[in-house]
């Protein structure tokens, strides 16, 4: 299990065994989760029909609707950020990413808390 960073576009996402199988234009990728931070863009949200919401403000058309811990209409897949209804700001979006740690908690089986704790 990991994360790393590809530079490709996402042409299409399977639904397969408890997972998913991700096409990009180059290759493709096994996946138990997977995480929509995609701006205002929703044209893969719509192709894997993705529950889509009316955007906000004049410039997003639509958003991709998620329940209060970022989980979309489909079990696995998840959205955080201006594509599931946040701001278009970058500094008020990065602190709207929460969807990730409940990801981490949702894997682990257990709440994830990534922080220092005070010692009491």
């Amino acid at each position: 299990m990991g994360a790393g960073f590809v530079e490709d576009e996402v042409e299409n996402i399977a639904f397969e065994g408890d997972g998913f199988k991700i096409k990009t234009n180059n290759q493709e990728f096994q996946a138990s989760h997977t995480l929509f931070a995609t701006g205002a863009l929703t044209n893969l949200a719509e192709k894997i029909r993705l529950t889509l919401t009316q955007g906000t403000g004049s410039r997003i058309k639509n958003s991709i609707e998620v329940d209060k811990e970022g989980r979309t209409n489909k079990n696995g897949i998840w959205a955080t950020g201006t594509v599931a209804g946040g701001s278009v700001h970058t500094i008020v979006t990065a602190g709207n990413s929460a969807a990730v740690m409940n990801i981490i908690s949702e894997i682990n089986g257990e709440r994830y808390v990534d922080h220092d704790r005070l010692k009491v």
